[in-house]
């Protein structure tokens, strides 16, 4: 399965399934854990065909798409913050997680930021979003999230180091 999957710079074309994973996967991570209606206006703002449309699009950013078959599985977007890249999303479609399309994924934002510390934000209580960074060589920061402030949960920062 993973070997059927092709990661490519995102499309237009993409968007809408991006955008439809993007908002599952948060509703299924967050969903329980804050209001509908803070949910609802956090998904409209991250995942709305603006937003996308302005990502595939912004100078300094990497939006990338894992293709399998012509079937969106996954998506990642990267941008860089001064002399950090941060990444600010990374998604598998929920019936395709576990089969290595993640770590995939997470190779070639690796490959694409070699030498550049590598940074990411997860929820704190998200265990398997934890280990899976952790995989990778991220450890914890004491920063402070800025998805703490947008959702209200507690959230961790991660860095990879530069290798």
């Amino acid at each position: 399965m993973v070997q059927d999957v092709v990661v490519r710079p995102a499309r237009t074309a993409d968007l809408a399934a991006c955008r439809e994973m993007a908002d599952e996967n948060w509703r299924r991570s967050v969903g329980d854990k804050v209001a509908a209606e803070k949910l609802d206006a956090i998904v409209a703002g991250r995942h709305s065909d603006e937003t996308l449309s302005r990502q595939l699009a912004e100078p300094g950013t990497l939006f990338l798409v894992g293709d399998c078959h012509d079937e969106i599985v996954a998506q990642a977007f990267l941008k860089q913050v001064g002399d950090r890249f941060f990444i600010d999303r990374l998604h598998v479609t929920l019936h395709r997680q576990g089969l290595g399309i993640g770590a995939k994924m997470m190779g070639a934002l690796i490959e694409h930021t070699a030498g550049t510390p590598l940074v990411a934000e997860v929820m704190a209580d998200n265990g398997g979003a934890r280990s899976f960074f952790a995989q990778f060589g991220f450890v914890p920061t004491d920063r402070k999230a800025s998805l703490t402030d947008e959702t209200g949960l507690a959230a961790l920062v991660m860095e990879r180091p530069p290798r």
